[in-house]
């Protein structure tokens, strides 16, 4: 018997369908929320009914309309499955203002664990979208910033917002210490991810500033190769103040915290190694060889070997 049969048999005999029955087989999860409390409240269920209800509707994934029951109804919020919370499932989804409405109807703020625990956090992913109301009322209830929730609300790698990281910055301020500041996610910390998503200049000007002040390194970055056709590779090391223009206030404000003024230098020593191909001609002469110890030069003193270390270009 088909969903809309089922249904018209119910209503000629009268009967009253069961929570399972009346998730299952009215279509009452695809109406809008208005349609979908009507129909509830027709049910006439009581209130073990309506618990039973709103925890199949959860069940089913319809995290949004199991908390619009819990309002109605005056239900406990704090439904669960094995692998999540119905405050985690709003979260999940992204409904961050539902999910702020789950706290407020007493919905506890704690993920069930996963693998990896250190991102298992609510705040760590209000932070990441830069839901300002929501890491609030999470810290209201007891949520302290740790290292991933400071860098994936710091570097607005997700909700790309400058501002919103200058407010949460604000907001975690009294937590901040050495080891969040040089919490590396994918080896790259906080202020160098920052400065790499290429956000304007002025608009990360302020933010730098705090870091910079809070302690943050001027020339923590990545290390890096640039690597030569015949093997050879030649490390740099890539820093905050590589990704900020030359002369810029940006510059200037790393500069003065103590960042080393010859990293560029030495980042294009380093590339300019790996573009040297036979037949270029550098101030030592005419390149004939290229090994990975070294180049064969050529010129008025004759043919030798040079180590990379020594070669002027």
């Amino acid at each position: 018997m088909n969903r809309l049969c089922w249904v018209f048999v119910l209503v000629l005999l009268g009967c009253k369908s069961t929570p399972e029955q009346f998730v299952y087989s009215s279509g009452a999860l695809k109406q809008n929320n208005e349609v979908f409390l009507q129909q509830v409240k027709s049910q006439q269920f009581n209130k073990t009914e309506l618990a039973a209800l709103a925890e199949q509707v959860f069940k089913n994934g319809r995290c949004d309309k199991a908390l619009l029951l819990v309002k109605e109804f005056q239900l406990p919020a704090n439904m669960r499955s094995d692998y999540q919370t119905l405050f985690q499932c709003l979260m999940q989804k992204r409904q961050f203002d539902l999910a702020e409405q789950a706290l407020a109807l007493g919905a506890e703020p704690g993920f069930i664990s996963v693998a990896d625990a250190e991102q298992n956090n609510a705040l760590v992913q209000a932070a990441a979208y830069g839901q300002i109301s929501l890491v609030k009322a999470l810290m209201r209830q007891g949520q302290l910033p740790g290292k991933a929730a400071f860098y994936a609300g710091i570097t607005g790698d997700i909700h790309r917002d400058p501002a919103m990281s200058l407010q949460l910055l604000q907001l975690f301020k009294p937590y901040v210490s050495r080891a969040v500041l040089r919490y590396r996610s994918g080896d790259a910390p906080v202020l160098y991810q920052l400065l790499g998503n290429q956000f304007l200049p002025q608009a990360v000007t302020p933010l730098v500033r705090e870091l910079l002040q809070l302690g943050a390194l001027p020339d923590d970055g990545q290390l890096r190769n640039a690597v030569h056709p015949v093997g050879a590779t030649f490390e740099f090391k890539d820093t905050p103040l590589l990704l900020v223009p030359e002369g810029s206030e940006l510059a200037a404000m790393l500069l003065k915290a103590g960042a080393d003024p010859s990293a560029r230098a030495k980042r294009q020593r380093a590339e300019r190694l790996a573009a040297l191909r036979t037949g270029m001609t550098i101030p030592q002469g005419l390149i004939t060889d290229i090994r990975p110890t070294g180049v064969q030069l050529q010129n008025n003193s004759g043919s030798h070997w040079l180590d990379w270390r020594h070669l002027e270009i």
